[in-house]
């Protein structure tokens, strides 16, 4: 079933506005060391992972099986 344009709507005043945050892993992150299907990243932090990237060079992993880093650039997206 498809979501019609007032549910969309009904959505959006819940849930805010979508934004997308470029973010870099630090020493003391709870990502170092996990993956993203481990941390369940969207179901507890309503996130979605949309890429990451290393030493310059993004990866051609599975993002869900991407085990993080210090120093890992990771592009978010969630609600406000």
């Amino acid at each position: 079933t498809l979501v019609g344009a007032k549910e969309i709507e009904t959505v959006k005043k819940e849930l805010g506005a979508v934004e997308t945050v470029e973010a870099i892993v630090g020493p003391d992150s709870f990502l170092v060391g996990a993956t993203a299907a481990e941390l369940r990243l969207r179901h507890h932090y309503t996130v979605n992972l949309l890429a990451v990237s290393r030493a310059e060079r993004r990866s051609i992993r599975r993002l869900q099986t991407y085990r993080f880093e210090v120093g890992d650039v990771v592009l978010l997206q969630g609600f406000q």
